[in-house]
């Protein structure tokens, strides 16, 4: 690092903030490598020049009004603040779970102010409210460091001096809480009950009414109804009470979260689908009991798609509805139903393509027929976490496409067919490709005609023997299951960075791209069946001029 900053062109005044990135670099480079000890060392080196520099650069980190919002500081001040608040962030994390590690900002910070006991000011923004709560940390973690020699030292402790050291700030943290309420009853708090979200899903606009899906950082799972009588910014609520005409539904899983959703709505059946995928690999399909009845749903399978994560690695889940509102027309003549449901879902490196069959079941005498999704193809030529999976619209090309973002740095095109031959597939008779109601009529004739041939499952036996192994649910060749095969058609590397997100547009002919570089590229097919790039969209930072 001292040759870097000795031979590039970089003024005296900006080399130790140029010194400073390289060991964030370095810190994020060996954090990735799961190198600890010399991400370790790189982040005790810029301590080391951070604790050589003057009081007056860090005492802004003290300052809880934000210095982003004010047109004098200049761009240099600007990343030195960013960089000085990110050790400050890293220090407090390593000393919490490495031993002997001296928080030196906090400590620098803390020095002079043992004795500060001048109450805080009212929170006025959640900027104001995060950064007095951050800095009340980094003093903890001074005393801390600083009597860590004297833990549970009761003549120590006795001293007048440790010990109003102690009280002021054991006062300061109970004064937190009150602060907290009375800003949190403030305007300019934010409402109660908002989170980060994962995901959002708007639903077709012919659901009345207009319905937003979310997926919180909890794991909680809300559908949003609009109220249109409401003010501008105040037309979705989250209620599920069935009563009101604003529909909406509310599920949480008991012990994992859930890190994914998808929601598909039949225009012809009027029924909404609902896939829920958990932390540990856990799929779970519902389906509204009546039409367009947003606030009950009731489970139609539930699967495991993987085995679960081991504690504190990094997971990966993603799942997505077929968008097309009937399967291909290959499909359908190689023996996929009209109503078959679609999945395509990611788990951890691999993903998988799942459809439903029907399956006919005997509850208390009575013949009845239940979806069960099965595995239809795997694909396992990804070399990371799989962030994001897509399917393509569109699907009158004879075939499907669905599209991955990795973490490897590629964006990976699949095209998806079920081949057949000619002989076994069916032909474009009616009675053989049967709509959606002739379809229930014909899974129980033959219902009947086999229940007088062999004794069915029970409907406890059925869902017990649904909630069995991995093994029940991949291709065996029965009733209702078709073979799919799958051929990488694009390999796409624009973004050289790991890839977070990928989408088509309405008609699958454009995919975009978003990750780790901060740009939106889209690509179009050729001619020939490739994707290639076509354009790319990045923000630039500029500074504008003042009148």
């Amino acid at each position: 690092m001292s040759k870097l900053s000795t031979y590039v062109h970089v003024p005296m005044e900006n080399r130790i903030t140029v010194t400073l990135l390289c060991c964030a670099s370095f810190v994020c480079i060996e954090s990735l490598r799961k190198n600890w000890r010399p991400a370790l060392t790189h982040l005790s080196n810029g301590l080391r020049i951070i604790e050589s520099l003057p009081m007056s650069m860090l005492n802004k980190l003290r300052d809880t009004v934000s210095i982003y919002g004010s047109a004098n500081n200049t761009e240099e001040e600007l990343g030195m603040d960013y960089i000085l608040r990110l050790f400050a962030t890293w220090e407090v994390s390593c000393a919490l779970f490495a031993e002997n590690f001296k928080p030196v900002i906090s400590v620098k910070l803390y020095r002079g102010r043992e004795l500060d006991d001048k109450p805080l000011d009212e929170f006025e923004s959640i900027t104001q409210a995060h950064r007095a709560i951050v800095q009340y940390t980094r003093d903890i973690f001074a005393l801390v460091w600083l009597f860590r020699d004297h833990q549970g030292d009761d003549q120590f402790w006795s001293q007048p001096i440790p010990r109003r050291q102690h009280e002021i700030l054991s006062h300061r943290g109970d004064c937190m809480g009150g602060l907290f309420e009375r800003f949190m009853a403030k305007p300019q708090a934010p409402p109660s009950g908002t989170g980060e979200h994962y995901s959002l899903q708007w639903l077709p606009p012919t659901v009345y009414p207009n319905l937003i899906a979310s997926l919180g950082i909890e794991g909680r799972f809300k559908l949003w109804a609009e109220d249109p009588s409401a003010a501008p910014g105040r037309r979705f609520s989250a209620s599920n009470r069935a009563t009101t005409s604003k529909a909406a539904y509310e599920m949480r899983s008991a012990k994992y979260p859930y890190r994914s959703f998808s929601m598909k709505h039949n225009e012809e059946t009027r029924h909404t689908y609902l896939a829920l995928l958990a932390s540990d690999g856990r799929l779970m399909v519902f389906e509204n009991e009546q039409p367009e009845n947003m606030s009950e749903y009731t489970p139609i399978d539930e699967l495991s798609i993987c085995t679960k994560p081991s504690r504190g690695e990094e997971v990966s889940f993603k799942v997505r509805f077929d968008p097309n509102p009937d399967p291909c027309y290959n499909a359908m003549q190689a023996g996929v139903a009209n109503d078959s449901l679609a999945l395509v879902v990611a788990g951890m490196a691999a993903v998988k393509i799942y459809r439903s069959r029907d399956v006919i079941t005997t509850s208390y005498g009575v013949a009845q027929t239940q979806r069960e999704f099965y595995l239809a193809l795997e694909v396992g030529v990804h070399r990371g976490l799989v962030r994001d999976v897509a399917w393509a619209p569109g699907n009158i090309r004879g075939h499907d496409i669905i599209a991955t973002a990795c973490q490897d740095g590629f964006v990976r095109v699949f095209r998806i067919d079920t081949p057949h031959s000619s002989n076994e597939g069916k032909s474009w008779s009616t009675s053989e490709l049967p709509r959606y109601e002739n379809h229930q009529v014909q899974t129980c004739s033959r219902a009947g005609q086999l229940n007088d041939k062999q004794q069915h499952q029970s409907g406890l036996s059925a869902s017990l023997a649904k909630s069995g192994s991995h093994a029940e649910r991949h291709f065996s060749g029965q009733l209702g299951q078709v073979k799919h095969a799958c051929k990488e058609i694009a390999k796409l590397d624009s973004h050289r960075t790991p890839v977070w997100r990928v989408g088509f547009d309405d008609d699958g002919q454009i995919l975009a791209s978003t990750g780790d570089d901060g740009k939106l590229v889209c690509y179009r097919q050729t001619p020939s069946g490739d994707w290639a790039k076509s354009s790319e969209l990045a923000i630039v930072k500029t500074r504008m001029a003042t009148p």
